[in-house]
């Protein structure tokens, strides 16, 4: 990928990390997005 654009999403760690990167997953190949990438960082309190 050349050209990105970054997207930063802040959710409650209530929120499971893998059903929300599966939710994205189906999106993007519903909207015939294949070239992506997600990476998250999970912060403790």
């Amino acid at each position: 990928m050349t050209d990105e654009n970054d997207v930063v999403i802040h959710l409650p760690q209530s929120v499971d990390i893998n059903e929300f990167a599966q939710i994205l997953e189906a999106a993007f190949e519903a909207h015939g997005i294949e070239s992506y990438q997600v990476s998250y960082q999970v912060h403790q309190k």
